[in-house]
Order: C-alpha cells, then sequence, then structure tokens
C-alpha cells in the first residue's frame, strides 16, 4: 500500500464479479400474485392430518395427478428394498426444481421408527410439527397451512404454500478490529482494504462499529435470500435434531433416539430433498404395516402418501383413527348385542396403541362375570385390553371386545387367544376377591394403623386422626351434625383397602374396592359410598362423591395430601410435579366449586396444615402462604376452564376467592351484567377513582367540608346506592347490586366534571379523596371493576 497517503487504484472487476453483485431475478411475467406475497404471509393454518389438501390449480392438476397415479395411489407400485450398498434415491442438485417450488410448495416429511410408546409418541409429533414450524417462521419461509399425524411407527409433517425463496434480508458483515484496520491517522490498512474488495465495496463504505468484543470494522448490505430448498436442507436437520434432548443408540437402528429409527422420508414438491438425521438418508420411500404390507413404495406428493397408507388400512391423522375406532368398536358392540361405556381417555390410549383400528370380539363364560363390574371393567381394560359389553339395562354380557392393529382376524386366531387371557384374568380376580374377604375391612385398616400412609409426615393412624379432626369441625360449621357419625365410621375404615390383595394387583381402584368391600359387609349406605367416591377420578367430566360425607371425606384427604406434599417437596412446576399435587389441587377446586358446600377455602389450608403439629419440616407459616397462592392459581385455572373471559376472572378474584360457591354466583353475575348498557359506565367510573385514590392515604369524610353542589350530590347518591348494594348482596343477587350501582356511576361522573378534586385547601383535598374512597368501596363489592373491560367478552 502507498505510504504517502494516496489512494491504490482498484482492479476491474470481473464479470463473474458482477455476475455475483446483480440482483436478483424477479418474479417471471404471469406469476399469480399469492406466490409473489408467498414470503410475506405470517403464518400457517394448523390441519390435522385427516384433513385432505386442497386441490391444486387446473393448470397443474393433470400431471400431478398422472403421477400420483403412476407412483403412489392406491396402486402404488412395490419396489423392492434397496440392495446392500444401495441407499435411498439420489436427490437433483439443489432438491426440487425452481419451476415446482414456485408452483406448489409442499414440503413432505415422515421419520418411521419402531413402536414408540403410546404416551410418547403424541409428544414427539406435537413437538416436531412444533418445530419446523418456527425453524421456517424464523427464516421467513411460513406455510400456507401445516398438517401432522402420527402412529406408533411414523412421525409426520406436511408444509404447503411455502414460499420459492428466502426473503431477502439487511445483515451485517463484520472485518478485522478497528485498530487493524484504520492507522493513526484514521486512513485504511492492507487488512481493510482486502475486506472491502472481499465485499466489493470502497474502503470508505466500510464503518466502525461496537460490538461485545470491541470495536470492529463492519459492512450493512442486502443479503440475498436462500432459494427454498437449500433452506430447508439447513432447518429441517435442525429441528429434528430438537427433538429429543437424549436417546439411545440402536446399532443398526441408528440413533439416538427413544426407539430405533428405520427411513427418513422427505420430499419438497415430489423431489428428494438433500437432508440427512441420526444416520439415515432422506429418501422417496416408506412402508405400511411391517407384518401386512411391509413392501417398500414410492411417494410423490402427500395426497398421494395418504391414499397409498390407506390404501393398507394405515390411518396416520389421530383424530381419523380415533373416529374411525370408535365407530368399528360400536359397531362390533351392537353386532354382539350389546354396548360399551367408552370413556374419552380410554378411547384416545387405544387409537395411540394401533396403526390400523381393527377390532375383534370374543366370549367368555358367564360364571366368570359373578365379579363387580367395576373390578372386571378396569382389570381386562388393563390387561389384556379387553372391553366388556353390557346391556341395555348396564349388566355384563359374557361379550367382549378388543382393539387390534390389524383389519380382521380371518383364522380366528386373535380372538382364540384373547378368550383365553380373559378367562385366566377373570379366574384369577376371583381367588383374589375370596382371598380379600376372610378378613373383614376394618381389621384391615387397623393393620396399617403403624404403616407409613404415603406422605412421609406419619401413619395412617395419624392421617385417620387428622382427616377426624377435620371433617367433624366441618360437620359442625356446616350444620351436618347429623352426618358426623357416618363420617367417623367411613374416616376409620378408609385406607383399609390398600391392604388387600386386588388392589395391589390394580392400584387405580383403591377406594372402589373399599366401597365394594364395605357394601358387601352391611355399612350403611353413606359410608361405602363415601370410600367408593374416594376412587372417583378428578377430570373434568368425572362424577363428584354422592351425599356429604363422601364430599367433605374428599376435601380432607386431598387436603392432607397437598399439605404433606407442599411441605416436603415445594409448590409443583409445569415441568416437574413428581407427588402429582397438581391435578390433586384442580380435584380440590373443582370439588368445592360444584359441591356448593360454603366452606372457606383459606381457613381450610390454616386447619389442614395446624393438623400436622410439630411433624412440618420449617414453618407452617411457610406452607399455609405457599398452599394458598398455589390453590388461587388453581381456582383460575378452574374459572379459565369453565369458560369465564380473563377481565372476569381477575376483577371477581380480586375482591375475594376463598368461597367458591359465592365467587360463582358473582362470577355469573358479572357474565350477565356486562351485556347491559349500564356497565361501560360503570367499568369507567371505577378506573377514573382507581387512577386518583391509587395510593392514597384512607380519609374520613366530614360532611361540612362539602361544598360544591356535585360533591354533595355524590354523597347523599353513595348513602342510598350503599343500603341498595348491601341488601341485594345479602340475598345474594349480585346481578342487582351491580345494576343498583349504576346511579352511583352517573353521579361520579357528574362529580369528576363540576369538582377539582386536587383543591388547594389540603382538607378539602382530603375529604373529596376520601369520598371517592367510600364510593370506590362500595363499586368493589362484587367485583374490582376497574380490572374489566368496558365492552361484552368475546
Amino acid at each position: 500500500m502507498p505510504t504517502d497517503g494516496s489512494r491504490r487504484r482498484r482492479p476491474r472487476r470481473t464479470a463473474k464479479k458482477q455476475a455475483r453483485k446483480a440482483p436478483a431475478e424477479k418474479p417471471a411475467a404471469g406469476q399469480p400474485a399469492s406466490e409473489k406475497k408467498a414470503a410475506e404471509k405470517p403464518a400457517a393454518e394448523h390441519k390435522p392430518a385427516d384433513q385432505e389438501p386442497t386441490e391444486k390449480p387446473a393448470a397443474e392438476k393433470e400431471p400431478a395427478e398422472k403421477k400420483a397415479e403412476r407412483l403412489s395411489g392406491s396402486a402404488a407400485a412395490e419396489v423392492p428394498p434397496p440392495a446392500a450398498g444401495e441407499g435411498a434415491p439420489q436427490p437433483r442438485p439443489g432438491g426440487a426444481s425452481p419451476e415446482v417450488i414456485r408452483t406448489a410448495g409442499e414440503l413432505l416429511l415422515e421419520l418411521r421408527v419402531e413402536e414408540l410408546p403410546p404416551r410418547r409418541v403424541a409428544v414427539l409429533a406435537e413437538r416436531l410439527a412444533t418445530r419446523i414450524f418456527e425453524e421456517l417462521m424464523s427464516c421467513g419461509l411460513g406455510p400456507r397451512d401445516l398438517s401432522s399425524g402420527f402412529t406408533r411407527r411414523r412421525l409426520m409433517v406436511c408444509c404447503r404454500g411455502l414460499p420459492p425463496r428466502e426473503p431477502d434480508r439487511q445483515g451485517r458483515e463484520l472485518g478485522p478490529p478497528a485498530a487493524e484496520a484504520w492507522d493513526e491517522d484514521g486512513r485504511p490498512t492492507a487488512a481493510l482494504v482486502r475486506f472491502a474488495e472481499r465485499l466489493e465495496v470502497e474502503p470508505e463504505e466500510v464503518e466502525r462499529v461496537k460490538t461485545e468484543k470491541g470495536e470492529y470494522a463492519a459492512v450493512d448490505r442486502q443479503l440475498a435470500g436462500r432459494p427454498l430448498a437449500a433452506a430447508l436442507s439447513e432447518l429441517v436437520p435442525r429441528a429434528l435434531a430438537g427433538l429429543v434432548s437424549r436417546g439411545v443408540r440402536w446399532g443398526g437402528g441408528l440413533g439416538p433416539f427413544p426407539r430405533p429409527l428405520r427411513s427418513l422420508l422427505a420430499l419438497l414438491d415430489g423431489e428428494v430433498l438433500a437432508i440427512g438425521f441420526a444416520g439415515l438418508t432422506a429418501g422417496d420411500r416408506t412402508t405400511g404395516h411391517p407384518v401386512l404390507s411391509p413392501s417398500p413404495f414410492r411417494v410423490a406428493d402427500y395426497a398421494g402418501y395418504r391414499r397409498a397408507l390407506r390404501a393398507r388400512g394405515i390411518l396416520v391423522g389421530e383424530s381419523e383413527r380415533r373416529a374411525a375406532l370408535q365407530a368399528r368398536l360400536e359397531g362390533a358392540a351392537a353386532a354382539a348385542g350389546g354396548k360399551l361405556s367408552l370413556p374419552r381417555d380410554m378411547l384416545q390410549r387405544l387409537s395411540l396403541e394401533c396403526e390400523i383400528p381393527g377390532v375383534v370380539g370374543g366370549e367368555v363364560d358367564p360364571r366368570l362375570l359373578e365379579l363387580p363390574p367395576e373390578i372386571a371393567d378396569a382389570a381386562l381394560a388393563l390387561r389384556p385390553g379387553a372391553l366388556l359389553l353390557r346391556d341395555a339395562d348396564g349388566q355384563l354380557l359374557p361379550r367382549f371386545v378388543v382393539v387390534v392393529d390389524r383389519p380382521d382376524d380371518p383364522d380366528q386366531r386373535v380372538c382364540r387367544g384373547y378368550e383365553r387371557a380373559v378367562a385366566g384374568r377373570l379366574t384369577d380376580l376371583h381367588h383374589l376377591l375370596q382371598a380379600d374377604r376372610e378378613i373383614p375391612l376394618a381389621r384391615r385398616a387397623r393393620r396399617l394403623d403403624e404403616q407409613d400412609d404415603g406422605s412421609g409426615l406419619g401413619t395412617w393412624g395419624d392421617k385417620r386422626a387428622r382427616l377426624t379432626a377435620l371433617v367433624e369441625s366441618w360437620c359442625r360449621e356446616l350444620g351436618l351434625d347429623d352426618h358426623a357419625a357416618a363420617a367417623r365410621e367411613a374416616i376409620a375404615l378408609f385406607g383399609g383397602d390398600r391392604d388387600t390383595a386386588l388392589v395391589r394387583e390394580l392400584p387405580s381402584l383403591a377406594g372402589v374396592v373399599g366401597g365394594l368391600y364395605a357394601r358387601a359387609e352391611g355399612y350403611v349406605e353413606a359410608v361405602w359410598q363415601a370410600l367408593y367416591d374416594q376412587g372417583l377420578s378428578t377430570s373434568d367430566d368425572a362424577p363428584l362423591p354422592r351425599g356429604p360425607v363422601g364430599q367433605l371425606l374428599a376435601i380432607a384427604s386431598r387436603l392432607d395430601e397437598l399439605v404433606a406434599g407442599v411441605a416436603l417437596a415445594g409448590i409443583p412446576t409445569s415441568r416437574r410435579d413428581p407427588r402429582r399435587l397438581r391435578p390433586l389441587a384442580q380435584g380440590l377446586v373443582r370439588l368445592l366449586m360444584s359441591s356448593g358446600l360454603e366452606l372457606d377455602l383459606d381457613l381450610l389450608v390454616v386447619g389442614a396444615v395446624l393438623r400436622f403439629g410439630e411433624r412440618l419440616p420449617g414453618s407452617g407459616d411457610e406452607v399455609v402462604a405457599a398452599l394458598q397462592s398455589f390453590l388461587l392459581e388453581r381456582v383460575k385455572n378452574e374459572l379459565g376452564r369453565r369458560g369465564y373471559a380473563y377481565d372476569e376472572i381477575a376483577a371477581a378474584t380480586a375482591v375475594r376467592a376463598n368461597l367458591l360457591p359465592d365467587l360463582l354466583r358473582r362470577m355469573e353475575a358479572l357474565r350477565r351484567a356486562r351485556s347491559e348498557p349500564y356497565f361501560g359506565a360503570l367499568v369507567h367510573a371505577a378506573k377514573r377513582i382507581g387512577s386518583i385514590v391509587q395510593g392514597a392515604d384512607e380519609h374520613k369524610i366530614r360532611p361540612s367540608l362539602l361544598v360544591e353542589e356535585a360533591e354533595q350530590a355524590l354523597h347523599a347518591t353513595l348513602g342510598r346506592v350503599r343500603a341498595a348494594v348491601d341488601e341485594a348482596i345479602g340475598d345474594g343477587r349480585y346481578e342487582e347490586a351491580l345494576a343498583a350501582m349504576a346511579e352511583l356511576a352517573d353521579a361520579v361522573d357528574r362529580f369528576f366534571a363540576d369538582v377539582l378534586v386536587m383543591d388547594e385547601d389540603q382538607e378539602r383535598r382530603h375529604n373529596r379523596i376520601a369520598l371517592l374512597q367510600s364510593a370506590r368501596r362500595v363499586l368493589w363489592r362484587v367485583a374490582r371493576l376497574q380490572e374489566m373491560e368496558a365492552g361484552a367478552a368475546d
């Protein structure tokens, strides 16, 4: 570089550099406007795999159909697997041709694996769809819609309407450190000149920028977006790699993954996408059922992929598979002269266990059905997975159905095998039942008195003492003294069925077995029903315990478990809840809301904590505060599940959230009142008052200082409205109380129009603030209205 400060002449740009510098080509004439705007589309419509893809434009329809029929239709050509050393079909350089990308923009991705656990496959499928979508959006490649599906042997995602290339973006290229790019006199050094030449800019265009590592030379410039195939070749493997944090390597099955990986299908508009994952190379082949249709077949597009799998009986859409399974189960039950009682969670679990939703029926010796139906149903559903049929009166029939992963049973081998398994299972249960009934339930409960109750804070005897004290105090508080004796008897038997062989075999029936055994031993209905109902699920559609004895026992036992769990493990999070305290707390809140028992939730927590005495580690006050806060969040969650708006929940719970039946009544009043004409003015008045008195010290109204007509009118109106509101709330008529407040809203508006609140005279200012504070207390009797939106709920 010259030392005299003169600038060195730059060489003439070559044709090759000029070609790189040239802007990207504009879309060809006649290109649809939807394609030109595809890169600007911000989000995708997520469709399940059950829904067929939209039809292509008429101009493209014929070639696509011919190709689909040739490669992957219902008569898809079977091809032999690759020979040794032969990989998947080689993709074209750069993926699909630009013409295909511009006209369709369809990415089809399938990861085929060995059988995944049913609980794991749905999580992985959702995670894959989410990661693919997030990666596409981060590159400005938002699809028009996204479909996903899965079975235990495959995870699938299809994105349609992808833009032909990434959008151009503004980028910054960093060069050498500023100390190396400019000399002491600020002149460019050789390092800076080389950096400028590489980027084809003049040295004067290079800027000095500050970064976390110091000052650097930098150039801001427009970066051309990559073609779609090139972008997908980078982002798809990255999305796949983030599916699992850790896995197992399976030798020939590759990995790491929870189960061995078998193949990877990745197509961009019918052409293989040049990617790999965990030792697999993407291809255009997949297979059907590993036993019934194991031969590989080629795939051209998403529609052909689904047609080919459906022709082999495989349904990748979860809701489609579940609906087909439900129809086949109900059809098989009707053909056998019975019906099924199938909870939604069981139907969902069964649909995860098969790719081909098939149903097989069988018969069982009627003498084996003398078991209580609850025990027979639960035992057979768990193992071997059979579902007993019932007649129109709900009585068990000597017939059952089983979900299998095949469409038929031509030789009746599956049926005969299940009949033997069902008969053996029922016989075992009969032996367990007879052995259990040799010892009365009361003696079994006493045998557990000195054993740990599972909480880590005492024995079953200690637990029953705590529950008895809580339930007796609630009976006195609620005026249910007539039920106290039955409650004490039920608590004395509570937990005794944990000592039975049947509950050891079927832990999910704890409580139900105790109720059945108590009924067989002649206990009164209130006692055996209270025990039985302790085994009911806490899900939203589960029935509530019957009668006050069962409800009070359920509240006490769940509170006791929550106190012990929070004291020993702390408040659970969405990711860590080893004691399953979240569903337990949700069930407690649901029970308190729906039972109508007027119990104070905060006092319930205090009483339950006090019953543990010195057994609690740490401070009891800390457990009380933590559990009360945790339950308040569960209360809000339950209200949201019941369809209340977020601002209704915030406003009502801000006033009082400890009496849950009362809270529900106030929520209903808010929901109805917000559609009334006066409600907007009421919320507006509450917001104006709140903005003035927020944080102000409390003051007392002095009527002698009310000199303005508007403040005198507000004071008089306040007295009338307060009396009307008190009377309405005393009778639980919250909607009438809100309507009575409308008169107060009018007086508040006039007050703000005519009166200066922040008067120079301190006494008048404090008096007017006291008047507004009193008005706010009245407006807050039902809910903190300033938390509400004035409009109607969406």
